[in-house]
């Protein structure tokens, strides 16, 4: 396993090239995401724990969020949500009949099918180092991500 690195280190390196002069720090972040979509790094992620509140059957995913390990709602495991109307219960809360609890994970967002409760989420999560995300500090990584961009 590699120790990591800070991608805005890494892109201020490249950006010191003469070849990506007119290049914005904003720019070679996009190529960033772009890359890491392409070619993954999920030996990067880790383990990451999350409780808060929820209400009106839903609550917001942390920002570096990237696939849910599971959720306990009120310290009982959640199951994946089999239901389509999952989304619509606080429209119309008689759709929340269901005995056990389960979600649905849509764009930024956990539908629950219990209306409020404390909710404590185990992702998959992107390193940080300095608000920035973090990558393996592999010279192969780091040279293709310099040719990607």
């Amino acid at each position: 396993m590699y120790k990591l690195i800070s991608v805005k280190v890494v892109l201020d390196r490249i950006l010191r090239d003469d070849l990506f002069s007119g290049l914005s720090l904003e720019a070679a972040l996009d190529y960033f995401v772009e890359f890491v979509q392409i070619v993954g790094i999920p030996s990067s992620f880790i383990d990451k724990y999350e409780e808060s509140e929820f209400e009106n059957y839903r609550t917001i995913l942390p920002c570096d969020f990237i696939e849910v390990n599971s959720i306990l709602v009120n310290g009982i495991p959640a199951k994946t949500a089999t239901d389509a109307f999952i989304t619509r219960y606080g429209d119309d809360p008689s759709l929340a009949n269901t005995p056990s609890v389960s979600f649905k994970i849509e764009n930024d967002i956990v539908y629950f099918s219990k209306e409020k409760g404390k909710v404590l989420i185990n992702y998959k999560a992107i390193p940080m180092i300095d608000d920035f995300p973090a990558i393996p500090n592999d010279a192969h990584l780091l040279r293709a991500l310099r040719d990607y961009i």
